[in-house]
């Protein structure tokens, strides 16, 4: 998948929570200054959209890859599991994250999504071009009289320009159009067919569109509407705005001509239609609740500046201060070397790709050699017991026989469906009979969706080599909640002795420890041996652990701290000389 296309997918759907919380600190904040001005409940909606836009604006830049580089920017470390026969590691431990499950739909979330803004954009244009047409080519300038009268209230809104009056029969009302230069389209049956004092009140409305600027803002307004069209807060928003900015203008108009029941009565003689959204007219919003309004205005009320900052820094921060967006599709899963060698080896004698088998598992147990499902499957392929033995695997003890048979499994399953992988993944999760009999299961469809995507992109790759002295590892709980399985990879000359150590009050109780080596084993000089133990462990309390490691023919030393309270850890430490410890 492409890494510009997931990251521009997650963006997306980290929107649908973030929209939400947009518009609920919206809704908040014209809550608290409902019986404030138009122009700071104008101001509120503002930022509320602002904060739409910047959410998705954060969160892409945060998971936009950077260019020229390869795109890694997570890795999975997979550290394999017990090697005792009863633990479990079933198919309720594997299954797909909710990244996972939504990774495939990317790509069509994006498709739809542009398919979407390429709508909206051919609306708007579209919008644009018939104003633009009207005032050119379909309309007339005013009688030097009404430009006079137009002037002269220009100057009372304040104004530096002078719009221009302009006649179009294709009007039903009042609007203003354009920045650089302004006009106004007025209809012509409204100069015989409305009182000159109730026309002025309209066009000082519209003067105060210009004067506000606010064919700039609605502009934005509409980029809004357009990019993040499937949210409905963002509409939600965007209507408040319009109707918070009638409001402000008819305030500004009233103030300007000094008598808000002539402008509510001039509002009273509008019909309401529908104009392309770059068009500002004085017929917009809720016409009904603007006459009140005007006729009853409420007392105005101190404005909670210090709140409203405060509120609206929470809102813009809260995607920084969140998880970034998962970039699934970008992440390499890192598995220990050995693990890889043995898959790989499988699929070069199978004749099957490595990356599929890699795929595979990692979808079927993690890269765990010893798992053990509740239905039966066994080892790092999770091959059934009698699929196993069908396909040369004696010992069903022995790891690397039960490997083999699951190579062979699917080789065989690559032949029946003629190299068709996508089918040959399916039956291998939900069986041939129910693949060919159109019994395909929800959970086989995910986990086909999973391999496909995992080896096309080539994301398991081998864990760096361990230097000198140096240990990684892994502490996971087990479902039962006390027992924990400890996974480590070492790099020892002679010995390596690790400790897990828990401490209690004022003394220190050793649960579980790990010895390879011994005393008497030769010493082959400078070269470093590895060591991948795994072992169970029971952790009856909570409280702080600590592994040790200790190199004792070499007198190195080393410990990671792991905090209390979480399901799993993983640590990294490189022994060092014990005098360079203290």
């Amino acid at each position: 998948m492409n890494p510009l296309v997931a990251a521009l997918g997650w963006t997306l759907l980290h929107f649908l929570w973030q929209g939400v919380l947009a518009g609920l600190a919206t809704a908040l904040l014209l809550r608290i200054l409902r019986a404030a001005p138009a122009q700071s409940r104008h101001l509120a909606a503002c930022l509320g959209l602002l904060a739409c836009l910047a959410f998705p604006a954060i969160t892409l830049a945060r998971s936009w890859p950077a260019a020229g580089t390869v795109v890694q920017t997570q890795s999975t470390e997979i550290i394999p599991r017990s090697s005792q026969g009863h633990l479990s590691a079933g198919k309720e431990g594997l299954e797909p994250s909710l990244a996972a499950v939504l990774r495939p739909t990317l790509p069509w979330i994006v498709g739809i999504w542009l398919a979407g803004c390429l709508a909206l954009l051919l609306r708007l244009g579209s919008g644009w071009m018939w104003l633009r047409r009207l005032r050119r080519r379909y309309s007339n300038p005013a009688t030097p009289e009404w430009q006079g009268r137009l002037d002269a209230l220009a100057r009372r809104v304040g104004l530096a320009c002078r719009p221009q009056l302009r006649l179009c029969a294709e009007v039903a009302g009042p609007l203003a159009h354009g920045w650089w230069k302004p006009a106004i389209l007025l209809p012509g049956s409204l100069l015989t067919g409305m009182a000159p004092d109730l026309l002025e009140a309209l066009l000082a409305h519209e003067l105060a569109h210009i004067q506000r600027q606010d064919y700039l803002a609605n502009l934005l307004q509409c980029l809004a509407e357009t990019l993040l069209f499937y949210h409905p807060a963002v509409w939600w928003i965007s209507a408040k705005i319009r109707s918070t900015r009638e409001e402000a203008c008819d305030d500004l108009a009233a103030k300007a001509i000094g008598e808000p029941r002539r402008l509510a009565l001039a509002l009273a003689e509008l019909d309401r239609f529908q104009l392309p959204a770059p068009a500002l007219g004085a017929h917009q919003g809720d016409l009904m609740n603007r006459i009140k309004r005007l006729l009853n205005p409420a007392p105005p009320r101190p404005v909670p500046v210090g709140f409203l900052g405060a509120l609206l820094a929470a809102a813009l921060l809260s995607p920084l201060m969140g998880s970034p967006a998962p970039t699934a599709a970008n992440e390499s899963i890192r598995v220990p070397a050995h693990l890889l060698a043995q898959i790989d080896t499988l699929a070069t004698q199978e004749g099957i790709d490595p990356q599929l088998l890699r795929a595979m598992a990692w979808a079927e147990s993690r890269f765990d050699p010893d798992a053990r499902s509740p239905r039966g499957a066994l080892g790092i392929l999770q091959v059934m017991p009698e699929t196993a033995r069908k396909f040369g695997a004696v010992d069903l003890a022995n790891r690397k026989q039960v490997a083999a048979a699951g190579a062979r499994y699917l080789k065989s399953l690559l032949a029946r469906y003629s190299g068709d992988v996508t089918k040959a993944v399916a039956a291998y999760n939900c069986g041939e009979e129910a693949l060919e009999a159109g019994r395909i299961t929800e959970e086989a469809t995910r986990y086909r969706s999973q391999v496909l995507d995992v080896m096309k992109d080539g994301l398991i790759q081998p864990l760096p080599p361990l230097a000198p002295g140096e240990v990684r590892g892994e502490l996971r709980r087990r479902p039962d909640g006390k027992t924990w399985v400890l996974s480590a990879e070492a790099s020892y000359q002679k010995e390596f002795h690790l400790k897990l150590v828990q401490e209690r009050g004022q003394s220190e109780v050793q649960l579980g420890s790990i010895a390879i080596g011994a005393k008497d084993t030769p010493n082959t000089g400078a070269r470093w041996e590895s060591a991948y133990p795994t072992i169970l462990i029971e952790i009856p309390e909570e409280g702080p652990l600590q592994i040790r490691c200790t190199e004792p023919s070499l007198k190195l030393e080393g410990a990671a701290h792991l905090p209390p309270g979480q399901a799993s850890h993983t640590f990294q430490l490189v022994m060092r000389p014990k005098e360079a410890t203290k």
